[in-house]
Protein backbone atom coordinates (compact mmCIF):
# COMPACT_ATOMS: atom_id res chain seq x y z
CA UNK A 1 0.00 0.00 0.00
CA UNK A 2 3.09 2.46 0.53
CA UNK A 3 4.69 1.67 -2.68
CA UNK A 4 1.60 2.41 -4.57
CA UNK A 5 1.18 5.77 -2.37
CA UNK A 6 5.12 6.74 -3.40
CA UNK A 7 4.61 5.81 -6.72
CA UNK A 8 1.49 8.09 -7.35
CA UNK A 9 3.14 10.73 -5.23
CA UNK A 10 6.13 10.62 -7.43
CA UNK A 11 4.34 11.16 -10.25
CA UNK A 12 1.86 13.72 -9.33
CA UNK A 13 5.47 15.69 -7.87
CA UNK A 14 6.70 14.69 -11.82
CA UNK A 15 3.33 16.23 -13.35
CA UNK A 16 3.58 19.35 -11.49
CA UNK A 17 7.13 19.46 -12.62
CA UNK A 18 6.43 19.57 -16.12
CA UNK A 19 3.36 21.86 -16.05
CA UNK A 20 5.20 24.62 -14.07
CA UNK A 21 8.06 23.94 -16.58
CA UNK A 22 5.60 24.24 -19.93
CA UNK A 23 4.56 27.56 -18.01
CA UNK A 24 7.69 28.85 -17.87
CA UNK A 25 8.30 27.92 -21.70
CA UNK A 26 4.95 29.32 -22.74
CA UNK A 27 5.60 32.50 -20.25
CA UNK A 28 8.89 32.72 -22.32
CA UNK A 29 7.82 32.31 -25.75
CA UNK A 30 4.56 34.84 -25.18
CA UNK A 31 7.70 37.61 -24.04
CA UNK A 32 9.55 37.41 -27.29
CA UNK A 33 8.20 39.34 -29.48
CA UNK A 34 8.50 38.97 -33.68
CA UNK A 35 11.74 41.48 -34.51
CA UNK A 36 13.43 39.20 -31.46
CA UNK A 37 12.68 36.48 -33.49
CA UNK A 38 13.19 37.42 -37.06
CA UNK A 39 16.49 38.60 -35.62
CA UNK A 40 17.34 35.11 -34.13
CA UNK A 41 16.71 33.45 -37.38
CA UNK A 42 17.84 36.51 -39.55
CA UNK A 43 22.01 36.03 -37.27
CA UNK A 44 21.62 32.28 -37.05
CA UNK A 45 21.47 32.18 -41.13
CA UNK A 46 23.88 34.90 -41.37
CA UNK A 47 26.71 32.62 -38.82
CA UNK A 48 25.47 29.40 -40.89
CA UNK A 49 26.98 30.68 -44.05
CA UNK A 50 29.97 32.57 -43.02
CA UNK A 51 31.19 29.67 -40.90
CA UNK A 52 30.68 27.28 -43.84
CA UNK A 53 33.61 26.34 -44.79
CA UNK A 54 34.91 26.98 -48.30
CA UNK A 55 35.06 24.42 -51.47
CA UNK A 56 38.37 23.72 -52.30
CA UNK A 57 39.65 25.70 -55.19
CA UNK A 58 42.44 25.72 -57.34
CA UNK A 59 45.29 24.08 -55.86
CA UNK A 60 47.78 26.87 -54.76
CA UNK A 61 45.99 29.57 -56.14
CA UNK A 62 45.04 32.47 -53.29
CA UNK A 63 41.36 33.68 -52.36
CA UNK A 64 42.02 37.51 -53.41
CA UNK A 65 39.91 40.30 -52.54
CA UNK A 66 39.47 40.02 -48.77
CA UNK A 67 39.61 43.80 -46.92
CA UNK A 68 41.06 41.90 -43.22
CA UNK A 69 41.89 38.36 -42.87
CA UNK A 70 38.57 36.95 -41.48
CA UNK A 71 36.28 38.48 -43.26
CA UNK A 72 33.33 36.03 -44.08
CA UNK A 73 33.10 34.64 -47.09
CA UNK A 74 29.35 35.89 -48.24
CA UNK A 75 30.77 39.52 -47.71
CA UNK A 76 33.33 38.73 -49.96
CA UNK A 77 30.71 37.59 -52.30
CA UNK A 78 28.18 39.90 -52.21
CA UNK A 79 31.48 42.75 -52.99
CA UNK A 80 31.92 41.12 -56.02
CA UNK A 81 28.33 42.23 -57.48
CA UNK A 82 29.26 45.94 -57.63
CA UNK A 83 33.11 45.90 -57.62
CA UNK A 84 34.41 42.87 -60.22
CA UNK A 85 36.40 45.16 -61.58
CA UNK A 86 38.08 46.32 -58.56
CA UNK A 87 38.69 43.02 -56.97
CA UNK A 88 40.42 41.59 -60.60
CA UNK A 89 42.04 44.66 -61.45
CA UNK A 90 43.71 44.73 -57.68
CA UNK A 91 44.43 40.86 -58.07
CA UNK A 92 46.03 40.91 -61.25
CA UNK A 93 48.42 43.20 -60.16
CA UNK A 94 49.10 41.58 -57.03
CA UNK A 95 49.47 38.25 -58.56
CA UNK A 96 50.79 38.69 -62.11
CA UNK A 97 52.50 35.21 -62.68
CA UNK A 98 50.19 33.05 -60.49
CA UNK A 99 46.70 32.17 -60.51
CA UNK A 100 44.28 33.86 -57.91
CA UNK A 101 40.22 32.58 -57.20
CA UNK A 102 37.95 35.53 -56.84
CA UNK A 103 34.43 34.59 -54.40
CA UNK A 104 31.11 34.99 -56.21
CA UNK A 105 27.82 33.46 -54.91
CA UNK A 106 27.02 31.45 -57.98
CA UNK A 107 30.93 29.94 -59.18
CA UNK A 108 34.09 30.68 -58.61
CA UNK A 109 36.26 32.68 -60.83
CA UNK A 110 40.17 31.77 -61.34
CA UNK A 111 41.89 34.13 -62.98
CA UNK A 112 45.37 32.65 -64.71
CA UNK A 113 48.16 34.43 -65.95
CA UNK A 114 49.11 34.77 -69.84
CA UNK A 115 51.33 32.28 -69.51
CA UNK A 116 48.41 29.51 -69.19
CA UNK A 117 47.57 30.42 -72.76
CA UNK A 118 48.55 27.75 -74.51
CA UNK A 119 47.82 25.09 -72.09
CA UNK A 120 44.51 25.76 -72.12
CA UNK A 121 43.82 26.10 -75.44
CA UNK A 122 44.60 22.56 -75.80
CA UNK A 123 42.22 21.56 -73.01
CA UNK A 124 39.29 19.82 -74.92
CA UNK A 125 35.73 21.19 -75.20
CA UNK A 126 34.71 18.27 -72.70
CA UNK A 127 36.79 20.04 -69.51
CA UNK A 128 36.54 23.18 -70.14
CA UNK A 129 33.37 24.91 -71.84
CA UNK A 130 33.08 28.47 -72.76
CA UNK A 131 29.82 28.28 -73.94
CA UNK A 132 29.44 26.53 -70.22
CA UNK A 133 30.75 29.38 -68.65
CA UNK A 134 28.82 32.03 -70.76
CA UNK A 135 25.38 30.10 -70.50
CA UNK A 136 26.11 30.51 -66.37
CA UNK A 137 26.74 33.98 -66.54
CA UNK A 138 23.22 34.47 -67.94
CA UNK A 139 21.62 32.54 -65.44
CA UNK A 140 20.70 29.87 -68.08
CA UNK A 141 18.42 27.83 -65.35
CA UNK A 142 16.22 31.47 -64.78
CA UNK A 143 16.69 32.75 -68.33
CA UNK A 144 16.56 29.90 -70.68
CA UNK A 145 20.36 29.91 -71.56
CA UNK A 146 20.95 26.43 -70.45
CA UNK A 147 20.39 25.41 -74.56
CA UNK A 148 23.50 26.83 -75.13
CA UNK A 149 25.25 24.83 -72.83
CA UNK A 150 23.41 21.36 -73.85
CA UNK A 151 24.74 21.88 -77.38
CA UNK A 152 27.10 23.61 -79.68
CA UNK A 153 24.72 23.72 -82.68
CA UNK A 154 25.02 27.62 -82.74
CA UNK A 155 28.50 27.39 -82.68
CA UNK A 156 28.70 24.76 -85.60
CA UNK A 157 26.33 27.36 -87.61
CA UNK A 158 28.67 30.28 -87.22
CA UNK A 159 31.85 28.00 -87.88
CA UNK A 160 30.83 26.40 -90.57
CA UNK A 161 28.12 28.13 -92.42
CA UNK A 162 28.24 31.84 -91.90
CA UNK A 163 32.21 32.01 -91.31
CA UNK A 164 32.55 29.96 -94.20
CA UNK A 165 30.72 31.70 -96.33
CA UNK A 166 31.04 35.06 -95.41
CA UNK A 167 31.14 37.47 -98.41
CA UNK A 168 27.43 35.96 -99.27
CA UNK A 169 25.90 36.55 -95.93
CA UNK A 170 28.00 40.24 -96.06
CA UNK A 171 26.25 41.09 -98.92
CA UNK A 172 22.96 40.28 -97.69
CA UNK A 173 23.63 42.08 -94.17
CA UNK A 174 24.34 45.11 -96.59
CA UNK A 175 21.60 45.24 -98.59
CA UNK A 176 19.17 45.14 -95.60
CA UNK A 177 21.70 47.89 -94.60
CA UNK A 178 20.44 50.25 -96.76
CA UNK A 179 17.02 49.25 -96.18
CA UNK A 180 16.96 49.70 -92.38
CA UNK A 181 19.64 53.14 -92.73
CA UNK A 182 16.82 55.18 -94.59
CA UNK A 183 14.11 53.67 -92.05
CA UNK A 184 16.06 54.33 -88.42
CA UNK A 185 18.36 57.91 -89.52
CA UNK A 186 16.75 61.17 -89.81
CA UNK A 187 16.83 63.06 -92.58
CA UNK A 188 17.50 66.70 -91.43
CA UNK A 189 19.78 69.84 -92.57
CA UNK A 190 20.04 70.97 -89.15
CA UNK A 191 21.54 70.02 -85.85
CA UNK A 192 19.12 67.65 -83.52
CA UNK A 193 19.47 65.72 -80.44
CA UNK A 194 19.14 61.91 -81.94
CA UNK A 195 19.77 58.85 -79.63
CA UNK A 196 22.28 57.37 -82.27
CA UNK A 197 22.82 53.97 -80.06
CA UNK A 198 19.25 52.68 -79.89
CA UNK A 199 18.89 53.56 -84.21
CA UNK A 200 22.08 51.03 -84.51
CA UNK A 201 20.43 48.88 -81.86
CA UNK A 202 17.56 48.39 -84.63
CA UNK A 203 19.95 48.82 -87.52
CA UNK A 204 22.16 45.65 -86.63
CA UNK A 205 18.83 43.63 -85.14
CA UNK A 206 17.94 43.47 -88.97
CA UNK A 207 21.03 42.90 -90.91
CA UNK A 208 21.58 40.32 -88.44
CA UNK A 209 18.31 38.71 -88.93
CA UNK A 210 18.68 39.25 -92.61
CA UNK A 211 21.57 36.27 -92.46
CA UNK A 212 19.85 34.10 -89.74
CA UNK A 213 16.10 34.04 -90.27
CA UNK A 214 15.83 36.23 -93.55
CA UNK A 215 13.02 38.14 -95.53
CA UNK A 216 10.50 38.76 -95.16
CA UNK A 217 11.03 38.08 -90.43
CA UNK A 218 14.15 40.56 -90.42
CA UNK A 219 11.68 43.27 -91.31
CA UNK A 220 9.33 42.23 -89.47
CA UNK A 221 8.99 44.89 -86.77
CA UNK A 222 7.92 42.66 -83.63
CA UNK A 223 10.93 40.59 -84.45
CA UNK A 224 13.45 43.41 -84.41
CA UNK A 225 12.45 45.06 -81.10
CA UNK A 226 12.06 41.49 -79.55
CA UNK A 227 15.49 40.72 -80.16
CA UNK A 228 16.78 43.80 -79.35
CA UNK A 229 14.04 43.65 -76.07
CA UNK A 230 15.38 40.29 -75.39
CA UNK A 231 19.07 40.81 -74.84
CA UNK A 232 18.28 43.97 -72.70
CA UNK A 233 15.78 41.33 -70.59
CA UNK A 234 18.18 38.50 -70.06
CA UNK A 235 20.99 40.07 -69.45
CA UNK A 236 18.76 42.31 -66.50
CA UNK A 237 17.40 39.07 -65.12
CA UNK A 238 20.79 37.47 -64.84
CA UNK A 239 22.41 40.31 -63.12
CA UNK A 240 19.77 40.89 -60.82
CA UNK A 241 19.17 37.28 -59.61
CA UNK A 242 23.39 37.15 -59.18
CA UNK A 243 23.31 39.94 -56.87
CA UNK A 244 21.68 37.21 -54.17
CA UNK A 245 23.13 34.08 -53.24
CA UNK A 246 22.25 30.92 -54.84
CA UNK A 247 19.69 29.78 -52.41
CA UNK A 248 17.72 32.61 -52.67
CA UNK A 249 17.44 32.64 -56.62
CA UNK A 250 14.45 30.19 -56.82
CA UNK A 251 12.47 33.10 -54.86
CA UNK A 252 14.15 36.00 -56.38
CA UNK A 253 13.82 34.96 -59.91
CA UNK A 254 10.33 35.30 -59.90
CA UNK A 255 10.31 38.29 -58.07
CA UNK A 256 12.01 39.86 -61.35
CA UNK A 257 9.88 42.09 -64.03
CA UNK A 258 12.39 41.13 -66.81
CA UNK A 259 11.85 37.43 -66.65
CA UNK A 260 8.36 37.57 -66.99
CA UNK A 261 8.79 39.60 -70.27
CA UNK A 262 11.75 36.98 -71.15
CA UNK A 263 8.72 34.27 -70.86
CA UNK A 264 6.17 36.96 -73.40
CA UNK A 265 8.92 37.12 -75.79
CA UNK A 266 9.81 33.31 -76.06
CA UNK A 267 5.49 33.19 -77.20
CA UNK A 268 5.96 35.56 -79.36
CA UNK A 269 9.31 34.18 -81.18
CA UNK A 270 6.95 31.08 -81.07
CA UNK A 271 4.52 32.50 -83.18
CA UNK A 272 7.11 33.65 -85.92
CA UNK A 273 9.45 31.19 -86.46
CA UNK A 274 6.99 28.05 -85.87
CA UNK A 275 5.29 28.83 -89.45
CA UNK A 276 9.54 29.06 -91.14
CA UNK A 277 9.79 25.71 -89.66
CA UNK A 278 6.93 24.43 -91.51
CA UNK A 279 7.88 26.36 -94.17
CA UNK A 280 11.43 24.63 -94.38
CA UNK A 281 10.16 21.17 -93.51
CA UNK A 282 7.39 21.84 -96.65
CA UNK A 283 10.14 22.40 -98.83
CA UNK A 284 12.39 19.60 -98.10
CA UNK A 285 9.23 17.28 -98.93
CA UNK A 286 8.65 18.68 -102.46
CA UNK A 287 12.50 18.31 -102.59
CA UNK A 288 12.46 14.95 -101.61
CA UNK A 289 9.88 14.12 -104.40
CA UNK A 290 12.02 15.74 -107.01
CA UNK A 291 10.27 19.12 -107.50
CA UNK A 292 12.42 21.61 -108.00
CA UNK A 293 11.76 24.73 -105.32
CA UNK A 294 13.62 27.47 -104.22
CA UNK A 295 14.57 28.81 -100.53
CA UNK A 296 16.35 31.74 -99.48
CA UNK A 297 19.97 30.10 -97.98
CA UNK A 298 19.47 31.17 -93.82
CA UNK A 299 21.54 30.19 -91.03
CA UNK A 300 18.31 29.28 -89.11
CA UNK A 301 17.44 26.44 -92.11
CA UNK A 302 21.33 25.31 -91.96
CA UNK A 303 20.66 24.61 -88.13
CA UNK A 304 17.29 23.04 -88.61
CA UNK A 305 19.00 20.59 -91.49
CA UNK A 306 22.10 20.29 -89.42
CA UNK A 307 20.63 19.63 -86.07
CA UNK A 308 19.76 16.64 -83.87
CA UNK A 309 16.07 15.47 -83.13
CA UNK A 310 16.36 17.12 -79.70
CA UNK A 311 18.25 20.20 -80.82
CA UNK A 312 15.16 20.81 -83.24
CA UNK A 313 12.54 20.45 -81.28
CA UNK A 314 10.89 23.91 -81.50
CA UNK A 315 11.61 25.21 -77.70
CA UNK A 316 15.33 24.85 -78.59
CA UNK A 317 14.92 26.15 -82.19
CA UNK A 318 13.15 29.46 -80.94
CA UNK A 319 14.95 29.90 -77.66
CA UNK A 320 18.58 29.35 -79.72
CA UNK A 321 17.41 31.86 -82.63
CA UNK A 322 16.40 34.11 -79.14
CA UNK A 323 19.93 33.54 -77.86
CA UNK A 324 21.87 34.32 -80.97
CA UNK A 325 20.83 37.68 -80.50
CA UNK A 326 22.10 38.11 -77.13
CA UNK A 327 25.35 37.54 -78.55
CA UNK A 328 25.51 39.26 -81.60
CA UNK A 329 23.18 42.53 -81.48
CA UNK A 330 24.64 44.90 -78.45
CA UNK A 331 28.51 43.44 -79.22
CA UNK A 332 28.38 44.35 -82.99
CA UNK A 333 26.64 47.94 -81.29
CA UNK A 334 29.01 48.59 -78.92
CA UNK A 335 32.14 48.35 -80.95
CA UNK A 336 30.54 50.95 -83.70
CA UNK A 337 29.74 53.27 -81.13
CA UNK A 338 33.00 53.21 -79.65
CA UNK A 339 34.18 53.69 -83.50
CA UNK A 340 31.62 56.85 -83.87
CA UNK A 341 32.31 58.13 -80.12
CA UNK A 342 36.52 57.77 -81.35
CA UNK A 343 36.16 59.76 -84.52
CA UNK A 344 33.43 62.60 -82.86
CA UNK A 345 35.90 62.78 -79.87
CA UNK A 346 36.39 67.04 -79.47
CA UNK A 347 34.29 67.50 -82.34
CA UNK A 348 31.58 70.13 -82.37
CA UNK A 349 28.66 71.49 -83.97
CA UNK A 350 29.40 73.74 -86.55
CA UNK A 351 33.36 72.66 -87.24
Amino acid sequence: MSLLWYTQNESANASDTVTSGSLRLDQLLSSITEAQIMAFVITGIFLLLCLTPEKPTVAGAPVHGRRWRWEPTLWLQSRFTFGAREIVASGYAKYKNRPFVVKRYDVDLTVLPHKYLEELRLVPESKLSAARAQAQNAGHKWTGAVVFSESHLHLRALQNKLTAELSKYLDVAYTELDYAWALHMPKLNEWQEFDIQEAMRMIVSRMFASAFVGHPTCQNEAWVKMSVGFSIDLLTTAFTIRIFPTWLHPIIARLVPARYRIAKTVRLAHKILEPLVEKHADVIKKRATGENVSEEDTIFNWMIDNGTDDENTIDQIVMRQLLLTVVSIHTTTATIMNVLFDLTNGFSPGE
